[in-house]
């Protein structure tokens, strides 16, 4: 419970980064939003439009009753869908984001694709996600990346000016963007 507890600890921190990263690029689109959380906080904290988008619809249940407890449900769009085939415009949004969730999307290459084409021209894209070999990934017994194929993934997919920040030993932060070709 320890290092589960050590992790949990993180979530606001991580969250109030992200938002601030994001601020000034909205609206905001949330990749694999699961029960909203973070949807629910940079709507609240910002007032901007944000989209959740998750594969499951039990967390979209739950990410639609976080949205109205916070007040937000108004703020707050969310739909079922995959990573690998978004349901929105090309250029659509300012910022989009995945939290925990790289590691989770098969076909990866592919939803990095669709992360590109929704993004606006200069648009940021926000990856948190654990890094191979650390505590997380014996704590949940996942496999993830390093940050080295991160970064190799966001650039072949066409993003650019990337920085890596760790918040965690293991929990690195990837801000890039896409930059037109």
């Amino acid at each position: 419970m320890g290092e589960q507890s050590v992790y949990d600890d993180l979530e606001p921190k991580i969250h109030k980064k992200i938002a601030e990263a994001v601020a000034d690029a909205v609206p905001v689109l949330d990749v694999a939003c699961g029960d909203g959380r973070l949807t629910g906080f940079i709507a609240s904290g910002s007032g901007c439009k944000t989209y959740g988008i998750d594969i499951s619809v039990s967390h979209l249940t739950e990410a639609r009753e976080k949205a109205e407890a916070r007040g937000v449900s108004h703020l707050v769009y969310l739909a079922a869908g995959d990573a690998r085939k978004l349901c929105f415009l090309d250029g659509s949004f300012g910022s989009l984001i995945m939290l925990y969730s790289l590691h989770e999307i098969q076909y990866l290459p592919q939803a990095l694709e669709e992360a590109r084409r929704v993004l606006r021209p200069n648009g940021k894209f926000i990856v948190v996600d654990p890094v191979k070999g650390g505590k997380a990934e014996t704590l949940w017994n996942e496999s993830y990346y390093g940050l080295e194929e991160i970064e190799s993934m966001l650039t072949h997919a066409g993003f650019s000016k990337l920085t890596s920040d760790f918040l965690y030993d293991d929990i690195v932060f990837v801000s890039a963007k896409k930059v037109p070709i």
